[in-house]
């Protein structure tokens, strides 16, 4: 056996199972075992088993088993590499290298060390700014609507001048060479040592095991224009920001943790932690990594992605939605309008208003479809058809069937391009054959005439709530089945359900279409705001419809009563025409 086979198996005897989870959960001796309530989901009743001949565990209630080794991953969010070394250092072994010559330990004592001096640094920078010297970086916060509270969980702090930490690390015994290679301090060319956050309030990076590995500044007052207003550490030994997420260390405790907040930055964490919404992390710029995506993957399998509202934060959502779905992970989308990121999105319009929209985010496919529609001109026949091709695109290799479905009736709504057309170019886009997508005019015209209709047909059956019909449209409607339809919504004066029209399925073929249509915006104030495009539309185009009617009956006429009634018509459908809103 190699010495690092021989460390697993001697940290496995020495780690024992009930040592391990006695630290998280009080164990209790049941039929010759211990049992707890289990650590990795929540429960009344303990259904937690652990077994010390084998030393390992089988949770009856949420079904994970595993080792000491993978309990720490599970429990820790962290990897194989991550739990070993966690509980090396619990039971203080050294961890050797691997058969191939690799170094798990990663030079141990040095990356102690420097975790030592980034918490002597945090500490340090934390009591400048709760002292007397932190006043003003501590009312720019509080102007911020950062409380005390929190300020002490994320461990924020202040650096006062550019020389007055490197001459506390170093009376704490920290050397030059280490608190250049931990990236607290730079020399400059004469060989002092410069702190380079001074004047800036201050945001430890902490990393899974919960040591800090970084520093990310902001500056209070803008005084010199050639000082950047924001400073982030570099890399170092201890820190690789590919492979960090900001915030890691507070998710990694929540248990049963049902998805995970993106964002950009470290304001925007804090924020909404502020805010209440407490499993939020920062990728720490817009390029976002595999690496990253794979660390939120040990979290939740659902992510809400949410940059920032300007072009450099959508564009990074748009490249970022791929690499989340790559990891994995179930993705929705939250677009903040305005160009606004988190934080100022939660000081203009409050807390409340964010969490509905984190609440009810877009799917990634649907964001996706909204992308390509801002970039396509939507006025167009040509351009719708170009739209629908880079769509079917979109959602060619999506092999859920219940997914592509209301996927499908969103671009067929967006375009009006009839379903059964849109699945055969779907099924040619899986074969690699899509072709271009050529839009009749008037055709698209006459397919949205009908698909406003069976809207407003869907509406009139109570399928949006809180809203009242007028019963103004049976002229402009054409088909019977849409006329038989809207005289059962005017026979009941408008008191009729969804269930009411699923009833009439049999005998009326529109139903399952008006149904369909209906089904494509599922929201409720998108659907009242849709109702009124579709209640203009339908009205617009039968008042168009029957003023030509009306000019052709006078250029025909030469009866002067009947002009003159043709004349007060026109004048009448004209007035209605100014009423139509």
């Amino acid at each position: 056996m190699d010495e690092y086979n021989k460390f697993l198996d001697d940290l496995k005897m020495k780690a024992s199972i009930t040592d391990v989870v006695s630290s998280y959960s009080p164990l209790v001796r049941k039929g010759g075992h211990y049992f707890c309530c289990c650590p990795l989901h929540v429960e009344k009743t303990p259904s937690f088993c652990l077994y010390e001949n084998t030393n390992t565990f089988y949770c009856y209630g949420c079904h994970k088993q595993g080792d000491v080794i993978s309990f720490i991953q599970d429990i820790e969010k962290t990897d194989f590499k991550g739990a070993v070394e966690f509980l090396a250092n619990k039971y203080n072994m050294e961890v050797p290298k691997m058969k191939k010559g690799e170094n798990f330990s990663a030079n141990k004592k040095k990356r102690d060390r420097l975790y030592q001096l980034t918490r002597t640094t945090g500490l340090y920078y934390h009591e400048n700014l709760i002292g007397p010297k932190g006043v003003k970086a501590l009312e720019y916060l509080h102007n911020r609507g950062i409380s005390d509270e929190t300020i002490k969980v994320f461990g924020l702090g202040y650096s006062v001048s550019p020389y007055d930490l490197p001459k506390y690390l170093s009376s704490h015994g920290f050397t030059a060479e280490e608190m250049v290679e931990a990236r607290v301090a730079y020399k400059k060319a004469n060989g002092t040592l410069v702190d380079p956050q001074a004047e800036r309030f201050v945001t430890p990076i902490i990393n899974s095991t919960k040591n800090i590995v970084a520093f990310g500044g902001r500056i209070i007052e803008k005084k010199d224009p050639n000082v950047a207003k924001y400073y982030n550490s570099m890399e170092s030994f201890i820190f690789h920001k590919s492979h960090e997420l900001f915030g890691q260390n507070l998710v990694k405790n929540i248990r049963n943790l049902d998805s995970i907040v993106l964002v950009e930055g470290y304001m925007d964490v804090i924020s909404l932690y502020q805010a209440g919404i407490k499993n939020a992390v920062a990728s720490m710029g817009t390029a976002l990594t595999i690496e990253q995506a794979k660390l939120i993957k040990r979290f939740a399998s659902k992510v809400v992605f949410m940059y920032d509202g300007d072009s450099a934060g959508q564009k990074g959502m748009q490249r970022g939605v791929d690499i989340l779905k790559e990891a994995g992970l179930d993705v929705f989308v939250v677009v903040l309008e305005n160009d606004m990121d988190p934080d100022e999105y939660i000081r203009k319009f409050g807390s409340t208003k964010l969490q509905e929209k984190i609440a009810s985010p877009i799917p990634m496919y649907q964001y996706k479809i909204d992308v390509i529609e801002k970039e396509s001109d939507m006025k167009s026949p040509e351009g719708r058809g170009k739209f629908a091709a880079n769509a079917i695109n979109v959602i060619k290799d999506i092999p859920n069937i219940t997914q592509i479905e209301p996927l499908l009736r969103l671009i067929e709504r967006k375009t009006a391009i009839s379903s059964d057309y849109l699945v055969q170019q779907l099924n040619l886009a899986r074969k690699g054959q899509a072709s271009k997508i050529v839009i009749d005019g008037k055709k698209e015209d006459l397919n949205k005439q009908v698909k406003a209709i069976r809207f407003i047909l869907f509406a009139a059956f109570g399928g949006v709530e809180g809203l009242k019909i007028e019963d103004e449209f049976y002229d402009c409607l054409k088909m019977p089945e849409h006329k038989q339809l809207y005289d059962v919504f005017r026979a009941n004066e408008g008191e009729l359900t969804l269930d009411d029209l699923e009833s009439l399925i049999e005998d009326n073929k529109e139903v399952e279409n008006i149904l369909n249509e209906g089904k494509t915006v599922l929201d409720a104030e998108k659907a009242k705001i849709y109702y009124k495009d579709c209640r203009k539309q339908v009205l617009k185009q039968y008042v168009e419809e029957r003023r030509k009617q009306l000019t052709t009956e006078l250029d025909t006429s030469k009866d002067p009563k009947v002009v003159q009634q043709l004349m007060n018509q026109l004048a009448q459908i004209n007035d209605y025409a100014k009423r139509i809103k």
